[in-house]
């Protein structure tokens, strides 16, 4: 077999991907719940309907939901509990409620 620098490269390269993958701990991969867009506009509408104020404008409630996001993801257990959450406002269709 013809051997160049450029093949064993691109095998030194390979190995050194393939390894480096092995190293990934997926029990530390970070999971962050509440961070499609749906997600947040549900948990939007649920702040709207618990603190209802007319006169109030968008951004408090913004701010409350991206705190309730944050807090949601501050452990994993947290970030389990949000999902649940989520999942189970889906599950009643509360973004269709009035």
């Amino acid at each position: 077999m013809n051997s160049s620098r450029r093949t064993f490269m691109v095998g030194a390269f390979a190995t050194t991907v393939y390894a480096s993958l092995w190293n990934i701990d997926s029990a530390k991969a970070k999971i962050t719940v509440g961070s499609k867009k749906e997600d947040k506009d549900l948990l939007l509408k649920m702040v709207r309907t618990l603190y209802p104020h007319d006169r109030f404008p968008e951004d408090p409630y913004i701010r409350t939901t991206d705190d309730v996001i944050k807090k949601g993801n501050a452990s994993s257990e947290k970030a389990v509990m949000l999902q649940d959450g989520i999942e189970q406002l889906k599950a009643a269709n509360f973004s269709k409620m009035n």
